[in-house]
């Protein structure tokens, strides 16, 4: 995969903390995977860098246990809070696609058909 360039990097309270972590102990990406993951993967580290990929739970976890500072945990708890939150809607999706039809029918719809209350139904 090519180096990112430098337009191409979305500088992120998360990126920072990956980045300020790897540079704290000193390592370079390739040690760095080492230390963290599982399966080293360079081209992962440097998409979490550059900000085309955010970590997965696991891997979130893997990085916070070896953040020290508050500045490096902060953007990785919020990552965690949000792919926490993105994963359970992703997991709810088939459940609720088989739902929905049978929602939709308990639901009235309002006057205009868009969802929005007729002006008699709003309250002022």
């Amino acid at each position: 995969m090519a180096r990112p360039r430098a337009h191409e990097i979305q500088d992120t309270p998360l990126t920072w903390a990956i980045r300020s972590i790897r540079r704290r102990l000193g390592l370079g990406q390739i040690a760095f995977t080492n230390l963290v993951l599982d399966r080293p993967s360079h081209s992962l580290l440097s998409r979490w860098e550059s900000g085309q990929l955010v970590p997965s739970i696991e891997n979130l976890l893997r990085l916070f246990r070896v953040a020290e500072t508050p500045q490096e945990q902060r953007p990785i708890l919020e990552a965690l809070k949000i792919r926490g939150i993105h994963d359970l809607v992703a997991s709810l999706q088939p459940y609720l696609a088989k739902q929905q039809p049978a929602a939709a029918a308990e639901i009235p719809d309002s006057a205009d058909g868009r969802g929005a209350p007729a002006p008699s139904e709003v309250r002022q």
